[in-house]
């Protein structure tokens, strides 16, 4: 992910409402078994990517 300015929430209530998914993300981290399955919920669960606006995402497929 991609931090830039509009990526931020706009209104304060906005972490309050973002506040489940981020318990969410964080129970998941917690069980999660593989090392991409703890990425993966690590990078859903920043501020960034529950309470954004406008992001930018990079993907890079894996080389076999």
């Amino acid at each position: 992910m991609i931090n830039e300015p509009l990526s931020k929430p706009k209104h304060s209530f906005e972490r309050l409402v973002g506040l489940p998914a981020m318990i969410y993300c964080n129970g998941k981290l917690k069980k999660s078994k593989t090392k991409e399955e703890r990425e993966f919920w690590r990078i859903a669960g920043t501020s960034g990517s529950r309470l954004g606006r406008h992001l930018i995402v990079h993907a890079e497929k894996k080389k076999i």
